[in-house]
């Protein structure tokens, strides 16, 4: 039995966004490559990473052809991203704060669709604890940041 079209542009919508954080964090991990954030940088990603191959194996299940990339509104926030990185390093980790916050709003979005298993529930509930505690561990990133004396731009 197929999705209703509100479940199946949700798990679209879910995917891009996974699609976009796995794009926005690589680039801080070429950013912050032998710097103190690069291990907790590093399991973030790999938490979307296995997100996005879950949510790709949905569609797939569903008969939903997965979209190339993070789409329109995810281009902007990478293009964006890559512009902060020049700034400083705390403007980067706030981007991607301020991803993962996107991220919790999109999962909840997400659960009103109906039709989902109660399995993609679960892991859609799991995708919201993930972004909080992302964004908590970006946060006391961001906090050791602006205590430390300036270190040369990256």
């Amino acid at each position: 039995m197929s999705l209703p079209s509100e479940a199946q542009e949700a798990l679209i919508t879910l995917f891009r966004g996974g699609a976009t954080a796995v794009e926005a964090y690589g680039r801080a991990l070429e950013k912050f490559a032998g710097q103190p954030e690069e291990p907790t940088l590093k399991e973030i990603a790999a938490g979307h990473r296995e997100a996005v191959a879950h949510l790709e194996l949905e569609l797939k299940q569903q008969g939903i052809v997965a979209p190339h990339g993070p789409g329109a509104w995810g281009n902007m926030f990478n293009a964006l991203g890559s512009l902060t990185a020049l700034v400083n390093d705390e403007v980067p980790l706030q981007m991607l704060q301020l991803g993962e916050e996107g991220g919790i709003a999109v999962h909840e979005r997400a659960l009103a669709a109906e039709g989902f298993s109660p399995a993609v529930v679960r892991r859609i509930h799991e995708g919201i604890d993930r972004c909080k505690q992302n964004s908590e561990r970006l946060q006391r990133l961001r906090d050791v940041i602006t205590t430390r004396p300036t270190r040369p731009m990256i």
